[in-house]
């Protein structure tokens, strides 16, 4: 209750549609994503639950599963094109393994690609598969869900191919 007061005392006191437009914006992204994170670990609950005992009934979990994910993804995008508007993007630069990154996005989009009869190929440097490298990690994250998701859909068959390498360092 508290938060619904503060954020309309702000939201009346804006002074431009914009800055109106910006603070509504990351208030419905903060509000969704504690029940968004609720909902996801509930359905992982009722996955290990329904694990082996109902074929249907857990596709079905694993299906809303994935949608919750997406809305995740969703409302971090709203919050980066927010930031980006509001001048307050700031770039978090950490090692990672980029080969596990992508393992990670594919096995979101697997079952969709395995429903269209998509094949997956990802040709990477060799290099970049032993080593990690250093990049905004969550940037990466929101570029490769971006990627991905169109690719599946605007894929009606055969496959995707996704080539990593290194253009300047």
């Amino acid at each position: 209750m508290f938060k619904e007061v503060s954020i309309y005392n702000k939201l009346s006191k804006a002074k431009t549609t914009e800055k109106f437009f910006n603070l509504l914006i990351n208030s419905i992204a903060h509000n969704l994503y504690t029940p968004l994170n609720a909902l996801i670990q509930l359905n992982k609950s009722i996955s290990e639950i329904l694990s082996g005992v109902n074929d249907m009934a857990e596709t079905n979990v694993h299906m809303i599963g994935i949608c919750l994910q997406q809305l995740v993804f969703t409302t971090h995008n709203i919050l980066e094109m927010s930031k980006i508007r509001q001048g307050k993007f700031k770039s978090t630069i950490k090692e990672i393994n980029l080969k596990e990154r992508l393992q990670n996005i594919y096995e979101f989009f697997r079952d969709d690609m395995l429903y269209r009869d998509i094949k997956f190929k990802v040709e990477m440097q060799s290099k970049l598969k032993k080593n990690t490298i250093s990049l905004d990690e969550a940037r990466l994250q929101i570029i490769l869900y971006n990627l991905f998701s169109n690719s599946v859909k605007h894929t009606t068959d055969g496959s995707i191919t996704l080539t990593c390498k290194i253009i300047d360092s």
